[in-house]
Parts: structure tokens; C-alpha cells; sequence
């Protein structure tokens, strides 16, 4: 494979990502954006045409047909792209058809061409390919879409693979954002300049942090994402899918709970915009006026796991004696057993949500509640007591102070119990993970297979070994990051069978 025909063969296969970015424009509206980018795309099939011509003649009239039957079509976009997606596209996959024959293995990887022309890379250690085989930078398109916001600065990638994505984003932003590329290959590095499109991004606007070790790579990463959360200027942080495996237990799990993090914040964009923009119009109180009230040396945190079953007495004989702090899944339960607690933590952004407070909304008067700010907007509209909002992770306002929190409410919940002045911390229902096949405890509104989501086992505080999800793994490798933070803070697991969390003593201890 030469360099030299590689590029040729992109400069072809660039015609169908033109007629596909066209095609999106039109639809979004942008028509002047839309027509310049046509215009590039019937150059090149102006270029191609006279070759083809000589080759295929039936193929050079239908592309050529097509082509004109789409500019004649502008002032009606719904025809235009018709015929763009139903016509001119197959034609030119089928024109690329005579230049995928690349089919090339050295060493671990076998570089193949993909049906559009372009390349992709099948990792064979793994058995990933790290492209998609029919189109792969239509598929990075569509990604860097999804990812692209005019307010990036930079963007953090893992995972080079042939450039496509970062290409993409670089593209969507006209050269204005960095690209930051974090890769331990050196050899999938090489590919990318020789047989990818990582040169077509400016020189200036890349930066390649290449350190031949998954560990100081991992390290990286996880850095910049923590900075990234403390700036008010927006970065974002991406993981390439084939790097997910390979690095999924790099810096003790930290890349696994940072990936489940940084999926969570994507499932949940468009909800975020709506939640923010609603609880801006909630009254609130600050947390200094509720530490004020609140203020304790030892305080309960009150999650859904089974054991709660088995501690509602310690949670009945503490009430006035240790502060009752609880995630907002479990507060229909406790109001059942009689117990109010003194503080709620809630974070989700799901609708789902409000089915958690409908019917108890009137027995939250006076509670206070430590709202992540993203909260669903429709559970704060039925909670009665007063809201403390806090930033876990949004930090949209430069003078926002973003709490370092595990993945779920119930690290939102322990920080809280240390912000009221906790020298002593009690876990409740913390078990993470499903001791005698069991999810939740009774009354919680959660019902879920066990046998089903436990996939894994993990050491438990009986000194065994218990079964749990990836999920709850990340949340007990994040709560144990967190409760590694407190100094001079003991922290009690009361869970019996539990998964173990480094960090917590356990019930007794």
C-alpha cells in the first residue's frame, strides 16, 4: 500500500461523505451551508466522470444524471435529498466498488477496505474493528456530530484509530478547536498518518500524548477529566469503543468510572437543558443555612440495597441521636416505618423520577433536600421542603464550586453527611450487590433480575465473594475513591453481605 493511493482513493470516497454531510444540511435547514457543500462534492464528480466514462458508461450517466437531477432539484429539498439518498448514493458506493481491494494483515492488526473506500483496522489480539466496515467516516460523522458543541474548546480522545473522529470534530469546528489524542500503539499512530486522515488536521491544532503504557495513558485521561470539570470553559472527554476493554480495569477501575460517568452525561444532555433551565425558577436555600440547622458529628446514609431490610431498628433508636441522611428512593419506605429523615439527596435527571415522590410529596415539608442542579424538574415540583442545589459535574458557572462525587446518589448523599460536619458515617443499604439474589430492599420502586444483572463477583464484607453488576462495581470503586478523601472521618459499612468498600469499616469494627 502506498501513501499516494491511499489518498486517491479518499480524494473519491470523500464525494459520498459531501453528498451525506449535504443531504444533513438541507434537512437542519442550513441551505446556503448545503449548496457550498454540494458544490465541492460536483466537483469531484466532475473529476471522476471522464475516467468512468471510459470504464462503465451506464454507471457515468446514472451518477451524472443524478447529480444534475439533484442541483435542478434545490428550491424542493425534500426532492433533492430523495434523490441524493436514493440515487446518487448507492451509484457512488458503487463507483467506490472498484477501489476496495485493500485486504492487508501485519502483525496484530489487518487493515481492510471498507465499502465507501475509506480504511478501517481489525484489532485480531481483541477481535474489534475499530471502524465501521461499511462507511467509516460517515460513522465518525455521525459521532463527532453528536460530541461537536460550538462552545468546545478541546476535545480528549483515547483511542486514534485512522483519525476519522478527530478529523471530524476538527472539521465541524473549522479548525477553531484542539484535539487532544491519547494513544499507547505506536504502531495504530503510524497507521493513522500513513493510511488515515490524521494529517489532514492542522498541525497546531493537534496533540498527541503517546505514551506506550495503558496505565500512564489511563492516568492521563483521568486528569484532564478532572480539570476538565473544575474549568468553566467546556472540554469534552471521549472513549474510542475498541479502547473500552483494554483499558477498562487501567488506575484500579478510575477508567471504568469514568466511562460510565461520561455515558450517563450523554444519555442525559437534552435533559439536562431542560432541567437546568426549569429549576432555575425553584426557590432555594444555601447549604450553609442547612448546616446551620443540620449540624451533627455523626450522621446515616440511607441507600436501597437489601440489607436496609435488616437495620430499620439502628435507623428507629438513632433518630435524634445521629443525623438521617437519605437518597430519595428510599424515603417511601422509611415514611412507611415511620422514620423522617433529616436530609434527602437526589440527583437523577430520568423522568422516572417522579414516580419516586407521587403520593409522598406532601411528607417532604421541612425535610431539606441537596438537589444535584440537573435533577428532574417534574420530582422537584411534588417535594414540599426546602432545595439546596449543587453542582456534581455541570460546571457551566465559573463560580460554581463542583462536588467530587461517585456515579451514584448515594456519594451525593456521603457528601453531604461530611459537608453537615460528619466525623462518623454509618452506610445503610449500601451493598452493591445482590447477597442471596436479592436487588433492593422491600417497598423500593425498583424491581430488576438478579441473576440477570449480577455478572461478575467481588470480594463481600462476610469475607467471601458476591455477586454484582458493572454498574454497582463502578459505584463501589467510585465511593471508595471518595471515602479515601475524608480525612479524620471513620466510615461504617452495616451491610453484612455486601460488597466490600475499601475505606468502610465494617458494622462492629
Amino acid at each position: 500500500m502506498a501513501e499516494e493511493l491511499i489518498e486517491e482513493i479518499y480524494a473519491k470516497a470523500k464525494i459520498i461523505e459531501q453528498i451525506k454531510e449535504y443531504i444533513d444540511l438541507v434537512r437542519t435547514g442550513r441551505d446556503r451551508d448545503a449548496r457550498a457543500v454540494y458544490n465541492q462534492a460536483a466537483s469531484g464528480i466532475e473529476g471522476i466522470l471522464p475516467e468512468l466514462f471510459q470504464t462503465d458508461v451506464n454507471l457515468a450517466e446514472g451518477i451524472e444524471d443524478a447529480a444534475i437531477q439533484i442541483r435542478d432539484s434545490f428550491a424542493d429539498p425534500c426532492e433533492a435529498t430523495a434523490v441524493a439518498e436514493g440515487l446518487l448514493l448507492p451509484l457512488l458506493f458503487e463507483y467506490m466498488s472498484y477501489y476496495t481491494g485493500i485486504d492487508v494483515t501485519e502483525g496484530r492488526y489487518t487493515i481492510q477496505s471498507a465499502n465507501s473506500g475509506f480504511l478501517t483496522i481489525r484489532d485480531n489480539e481483541t477481535g474489534i474493528t475499530m471502524h465501521n466496515s461499511y462507511d467509516p467516516m460517515g460513522e465518525a460523522y455521525g459521532i463527532a456530530g453528536s460530541l461537536f458543541c460550538p462552545e468546545t474548546e478541546i476535545y480528549h480522545i483515547l483511542g486514534c484509530g485512522l483519525g476519522f473522529i478527530p478529523y471530524q470534530l476538527w472539521n465541524m469546528s473549522e479548525g477553531a478547536a484542539k484535539i487532544v489524542l491519547y494513544e499507547e500503539d505506536g504502531t495504530v499512530l503510524e497507521y493513522a498518518k500513513q493510511y488515515g486522515v490524521l494529517d489532514w488536521i492542522r498541525e497546531a491544532s493537534l496533540e498527541i500524548k503517546h505514551v506506550p503504557d495503558i496505565e500512564k495513558v489511563a492516568g492521563l485521561l483521568i486528569e484532564a477529566a478532572r480539570k476538565t470539570a473544575s474549568k468553566a470553559k467546556k472540554e469534552v472527554i471521549y472513549i474510542s469503543p475498541w479502547k473500552k476493554g483494554i483499558y477498562r480495569n487501567a488506575q484500579n477501575g478510575e477508567m471504568s468510572i469514568l466511562d460510565a460517568n461520561i455515558a450517563l452525561e450523554r444519555s442525559m444532555s437534552s435533559r439536562t437543558e431542560i432541567n437546568l433551565w426549569k429549576n432555575r425558577e425553584h426557590e432555594q436555600i444555601t447549604l450553609e443555612e442547612i448546616k446551620t440547622a443540620l449540624q451533627k458529628e455523626e450522621w446515616i446514609v440511607v441507600s436501597a440495597g437489601p440489607s436496609l431490610d435488616e437495620q430499620i431498628s439502628f435507623l428507629k433508636e438513632s433518630k435524634g441521636i445521629r443525623g438521617i441522611v437519605a437518597v430519595n428512593t428510599v424515603l417511601r419506605r422509611l415514611f412507611k416505618e415511620g422514620i423522617k429523615p433529616d436530609l434527602v439527596a437526589a440527583a437523577d435527571q430520568y423522568v422516572q423520577m417522579r414516580e419516586h415522590i407521587i403520593g409522598i410529596g406532601d411528607q417532604t415539608e421541612g425535610i431539606p433536600l441537596i438537589a444535584e442542579r440537573r435533577l428532574n424538574w417534574q420530582y422537584l415540583e411534588q417535594y414540599r421542603g426546602p432545595v439546596c442545589f449543587v453542582s456534581a459535574g455541570d460546571n457551566r458557572d465559573a463560580d460554581t464550586e463542583v462536588w467530587q462525587v461517585s456515579g451514584s446518589v448515594a456519594g451525593l448523599a456521603l457528601e453531604s453527611a461530611v459537608r453537615m460536619g460528619a466525623k462518623k458515617i454509618w452506610l445503610v443499604g449500601q451493598d452493591l450487590a445482590y447477597p442471596s439474589g436479592k436487588t433492593y430492599a422491600e417497598g423500593m420502586p425498583y424491581k430488576a433480575d438478579a441473576d440477570e444483572r449480577g455478572t461478575m463477583l467481588v470480594p463481600s464484607v462476610d469475607g467471601k465473594m458476591v455477586r454484582t453488576s458493572e454498574a454497582f462495581n463502578w459505584f463501589r470503586l467510585g465511593l471508595e475513591s471518595q471515602i479515601a478523601r475524608y480525612d479524620g472521618i471513620e466510615v461504617y459499612n452495616m451491610s453484612q453481605h455486601g460488597a466490600l468498600i475499601k475505606g468502610a469499616k465494617t458494622a462492629g469494627a
